[in-house]
């Protein structure tokens, strides 16, 4: 299903719709693995593809509550854009460190979505009979016993998103057996190399690309949106790294509301989507951006796959860990209260490694890589992010300069270090045409002292 969703803000950009791959009898797993790791592009859409998944494509959310009873993980919760109006006028990117984080089962999360369906139907009776509608209240003994029940189901949205089935499932093994890749040629790949995603209508992934891999998704229960965007897009998606995850470059730019007066190069993007239905398969091609969010309860399971380039990708995100956790330090600086709060600039999960130790997984990475040949493959591969020309960036910086108010006036060195703070300086250095440098030269010393 193509939707056509994407940048309102902008009319005259229209969405490609996502492909989907037309099934040819000749085409057996072989020849898909070869098709995924080596000529596709773009991202494609895979139909008829789970038949042999005879018992996951049966989960709900009540058949994997019973399934994993009494098990918690953390659900993020996040206010629902229609119904909270602060977060409806707000036109900027909402990330991970915005939320609130609840433990909780899947049983609660289960209990929390037919709760929202019994209010539906109390306050529908109510108004079909000319009465008012109740506010639904809910006791603090229910809260005490399901804590999700706080969090009114008609005003917040809740995901239990990458959690590894590794893990989640360790206790319901058979639930991992139920996952497998084979019929796209990546044999013995189950759910112990999967993870499982378990979200209510209007939960979301905000826009980002994945460092490492590709990524194959199969879409369980229920719909999800995905707005995919080219790696070639990358300086117009004004990548962020704060907050900071291991592996996931963020983009500032909300992409269902895009403020484009402050993200102006967004306006030409290129934008694909689809609405993803229970049975589909989705290919995500390397470094492409997405947006992700729930149109209703649903569920999915995902696989990353790695490629060759991953090892040089390594290299580079061990230096951006470097690169963050030394700014960290300096997160006292008056100059930038962004980053005064772990809370602010990492994300769950991720943890703060030393000084000494950051050093030491930089050089463990890059001694692998050039052992596997992959930096030099990395590194060259500058399709998405090569350094402008010196010509170029003078252009635009005049163009830039152009577009000052009359009697602006250039800042003095106090205040151009006022201007410059932690987050831009850090987001510099962490910049995709920078690692490319940095990786380079690393790789040359080491050749060197071999």
């Amino acid at each position: 299903v193509c939707v056509k969703m994407a940048c309102q803000s902008n009319p005259k950009q229209v969405p490609n719709c996502v492909p989907t791959f037309q099934n040819r009898s000749e085409y057996g797993p072989k020849d898909l693995k070869t098709l995924i790791l080596t000529q596709l592009d773009e991202p494609k859409i895979f139909t008829d593809k789970l038949t042999s998944w005879t018992d996951a494509v049966q989960w709900t959310p009540t058949k994997l509550a019973g399934e994993l009873a009494g098990i918690t993980t953390l659900f993020k919760v996040y206010p629902k854009r229609e119904t909270n109006l602060q977060v409806r006028k707000s036109r900027r990117a909402v990330f991970e460190t915005d939320c609130s984080y609840i433990s909780a089962t899947l049983a609660d999360f289960d209990e929390w979505l037919e709760s929202g369906k019994q209010t539906d139907r109390e306050e529908h009776s109510e108004c079909s009979e000319g009465k008012k509608a109740k506010y639904h209240s809910v006791e603090e003994a229910d809260i005490a016993r399901n804590p999700l029940l706080e969090y009114p189901s008609d005003q917040y949205w809740l995901y239990a998103d990458y959690k590894y089935m590794s893990e989640l499932c360790d206790r319901a093994p058979h639930l991992k057996d139920a996952v497998s890749w084979d019929m796209f040629g990546f044999e013995g790949r189950t759910g112990n190399d999967s993870t499982l995603w378990v979200g209510s209508g209007g939960a979301f992934t905000p826009c980002h690309y994945d460092t490492y891999g590709i990524n194959l998704v199969a879409q369980i229960f229920g719909k999800k949106r995905w707005v995919l965007i080219p790696a070639a897009e990358y300086a117009s998606m004004y990548p962020t790294r704060i907050p900071y995850e291991e592996s996931s470059v963020f983009s500032l730019v909300n992409v269902t509301e895009p403020d484009l007066d402050k993200y102006p190069k967004f306006k030409n993007v290129k934008c694909f989507e689809t609405v993803l239905e229970p049975g589909q398969v989705l290919f995500v091609p390397r470094h492409w951006w997405h947006y992700v969010e729930c149109l209703t309860p649903s569920i999915s399971v995902n696989t990353w796959i790695d490629m060759p380039e991953d090892g040089g990708e390594r290299v580079k995100e061990a230096i951006v860990r470097c690169i963050v956790c030394a700014f960290k330090h300096c997160e006292h600086c008056p100059t930038d209260t962004f980053l005064t709060s772990s809370k602010n600039w990492l994300n769950p999960g991720e943890d703060v490694f030393s000084h000494s130790t950051n050093l030491r997984l930089v050089s463990m990475m890059l001694k692998q890589s050039v052992k596997d040949h992959s930096v030099s493959e990395a590194v060259c591969d500058c399709s998405t992010s090569e350094p402008l020309p010196a010509a170029s960036l003078q252009q635009e910086v005049d163009q830039n300069l152009k577009q000052l108010p009359d009697g602006w006036n250039m800042p003095s060195a106090t205040s151009l270090q006022d201007l410059c703070t932690n987050t831009q300086l850090l987001n510099c250095f962490t910049d995709e045409r920078v690692l490319n440098t940095m990786t380079a030269v690393l790789t040359e010393k080491v050749l060197q002292d071999i």
